[in-house]
């Protein structure tokens, strides 16, 4: 492949990491694509950290479809990526706000230092919470100096406050050096107390406690207002999505504790799924799997090597069925077990064909060794009675 100037030059720019401050502050945002792809394909992750971390576009996708003898991504590249996504989260010359990293991972074991699916997807569930913690760091550090800030500036109202009535009293030193004009005064205002009224002593007391009452109310209200506000911008703030991050995901047994997190909590990361690959899982926990993915970007699910049975996958269709743009469902080695003559098996077989059917995009179903000897030709029959001849699976594969 011959290679153009564009990218000879790019691979010249990131191969050394020392000019990196000087190159950056200058590139342009056009030249930002070419230098990636040259750091990825050298393998310079301190390159591909700093590009991402101020990537100046809206949209990164990294992965896809790779050419013939193209290398998949170096795994200390790929982890350099993730961390910089997290740094520029807080870094105002960061732009992104999607992350596509479908078909990043590698699937050939023969690859050396490559990250395949089931590593990837426990970075990408890693990289979501911490995104979250630090997030949730960052907001308590600034609630905390907003505290602060209030009680100092409760303090210095205060102080005024007390500066205000030792010169109201009088009873400074500037009084004796202030000459007969203060004195006169000072005996003025003693007269006029020495001649107040009962009754007028009463209404000042009145006013008085109606002035302390009314700042009380202020005050309290102005409490109650910031805590309100503050309980606001924490329900804003777990709501507020800032990079949205579509991926593969390859769950099995060991991982599903922590893709099953990263998809319920909340954070300034959101993951969406393309593909769903999963592995020695009961169906109880690929239903709970199932109803915490994004419902939009879901399109295809390969379920491997699970003993669902039949009523396990069928209670497993209908909850595909809201996924609008599903169209590829794999069933590797799932167990339905219908080997035996059992009561109740064609029930199961039309509650199969009716999840199946409710898949209106569905366009290519995979069956391999599920174990249905003799009952994969009405299954497809109640297949094509439900969903039509217009909307009939395009590919079926089945091996029992």
């Amino acid at each position: 492949m011959v290679l153009s100037l564009v990218n000879l030059c790019a691979r010249e720019v990131v191969s050394d990491h020392s000019s990196s401050p000087y190159w950056l502050s200058c590139v342009p945002r056009e030249l930002y694509r070419a230098l990636l792809d040259a750091a990825f394909t050298h393998c310079r992750p301190l390159a591909v950290g700093e590009l991402v971390q101020r990537w100046p576009e809206r949209t990164l996708t990294v992965g896809g479809s790779r050419k013939a003898g193209e290398c998949p991504p170096n795994r200390l590249c790929v982890q350099a990526l993730l961390l910089a996504v997290v740094r520029g989260l807080t870094d105002k010359r960061c732009c992104l706000q999607m992350l596509d990293l479908s078909g990043l991972q590698c699937e050939n074991g023969r690859v050396e230092d490559s990250m395949g699916g089931w590593s990837l997807s426990v970075a990408l569930c890693s990289m979501v919470l911490q995104a979250r913690a630090a997030a949730s760091r960052a907001h308590r550090r600034d609630g905390e100096r907003e505290r602060k800030r209030g009680l100092e500036a409760e303090r210095d109202r205060g102080t005024i406050k007390r500066d205000r009535g030792k010169v109201g009293c009088g009873n400074s030193g500037e009084g004796s050096q202030g000459g007969h004009g203060v004195e006169e005064v000072e005996k003025m205002e003693c007269k006029t107390n020495e001649r107040m009224l009962p009754e007028d002593e009463s209404v000042k007391g009145v006013r008085r406690r109606m002035e302390i009452q009314r700042r009380k109310t202020i005050s309290e209200g102005k409490s109650n207002t910031s805590s309100n506000s503050s309980r606001l911008c924490d329900q804003d703030w777990d709501e507020v999505v800032v990079v949205h991050v579509r991926a593969d995901l390859f769950v099995n047994s060991r991982s599903w504790e922590r893709v099953r997190d990263a998809l319920s909590q909340p954070g300034p990361l959101q993951l969406h799924c393309h593909y769903l690959r999963v592995e020695e899982l009961s169906a109880p926990s690929i239903a709970s799997l199932l109803g915490l993915l994004p419902q939009q970007n879901l399109l295809g699910v390969d379920i491997r090597y699970s003993s669902l049975g039949v009523s396990g996958l069928a209670m497993l269709l209908p909850l595909l069925a809201p996924f609008p743009q599903l169209h590829s469902l794999r069933l590797h080695y799932c167990n339905l077990d219908l080997q035996r003559t059992q009561p109740g098996q064609q029930g199961a077989l039309q509650d199969m064909s009716k999840g199946l059917g409710s898949l209106k995009k569905l366009k290519r179903l995979c069956l391999t060794a599920l174990r249905l000897p003799g009952h994969l030709r009405l299954l497809l029959r109640y297949i094509h009675t439900h969903v039509g001849l217009n909307n009939c699976i395009c590919h079926v594969h089945s091996y029992t």
